[in-house]
Formats: C-alpha cells, sequence, structure tokens
C-alpha cells in the first residue's frame, strides 16, 4: 500500500489521496471499511476508472487532511 497525496483534483473537484496496492481484492477491501466508516458524500473512497490497484480517498475540505492521512497511516500499518 503507498499512499500519495495529491492536493487538489480538477478531475474528482476536492482534495485527494491516490492509494495504490499490490492486488485488487485489498483495494476493495479497503474501499468497502473506509466507506463504511466514515459514511459521509464529503470524504469517500473511490475506485480509480483506469487501474484496478488504484483507489482515491476524495475530501472536499482541506481542514480534513491530517485526520484522513492518520487513518490512511492506521490501514497501511495492518497490512
Amino acid at each position: 500500500m503507498k499512499i500519495n497525496y495529491l492536493g487538489f483534483s480538477n478531475y474528482h473537484r476536492r482534495y485527494c489521496f491516490e492509494i495504490s496496492f499490490s492486488d485488487e481484492i485489498t483495494r476493495i477491501k479497503f474501499e468497502n471499511i473506509f466507506n463504511m466508516n466514515f459514511r459521509d458524500h464529503t470524504i469517500q473512497a473511490e475506485p480509480d476508472r483506469s487501474s484496478s490497484f488504484v483507489e482515491y480517498v476524495v475530501f472536499a475540505n482541506e481542514e480534513h487532511k491530517e485526520s484522513i492521512n492518520a487513518i490512511l497511516k492506521k490501514f497501511e500499518e495492518k497490512k
């Protein structure tokens, strides 16, 4: 799992982290767990449409960057 902060994405029209996974199953599990924990349309995990190994965590307010990064690091430690 590799985490990269992209900043504001014109494509997503929100701020985003790009997360790369080694396999599609792990990516899907991450997406489901992340979205079930947030249940908020302003912060969500979305798959990349061109790569089955990449997930984006998008959010509307940059103030959430540090808290989301901390959560992503916890996911990374579990793997």
